[in-house]
């Protein structure tokens, strides 16, 4: 996923896979990894409460996080609507903030492809 506004890219998400476990790679727009968001242990099908995905430095430095907020069962089952949230340091570059905020849609889109199907080829998702 590519974050850009008017043509300016601000900065990339990479979806790579350790042990069949998701992490997310956040880079700037020279594409260094500034932030890594790790899934949690349960996995991201999880309806069991709050999901929250740590947002780590390259050294392993917990900085922030990006969260799934529980949205009562009634709404988790019948629903597609989700509730997220994202904490940063304030002085972070507002270019990364940018990416921060559009990991959480790949997230969702993640989510969302892992109920609809399961089907993973070299590293791609295929809706």
């Amino acid at each position: 996923m590519k974050a850009g506004v008017t043509g300016e890219l601000l900065g990339t998400v990479e979806i790579t896979y350790k042990y069949q476990q998701p992490t997310f790679n956040l880079m700037n727009e020279r594409g260094e990894i500034v932030f890594i968001c790790q899934t949690p242990k349960c996995g991201m099908c999880c309806t069991c409460g709050t999901i929250t995905f740590d947002l780590l430095t390259p050294d392993g430095t917990n900085v922030g996080s990006v969260t799934k907020f529980f949205s009562g069962l009634l709404q988790e089952l019948y629903t597609n609507a989700d509730n997220f949230g994202a904490t940063f340091p304030i002085d972070l570059d507002p270019k990364m903030k940018a990416v921060i905020l559009g990991s959480i849609f790949l997230i969702v889109n993640y989510k969302l492809c892992l109920f609809k199907s399961n089907y993973k080829f070299n590293g791609h998702m295929y809706c």
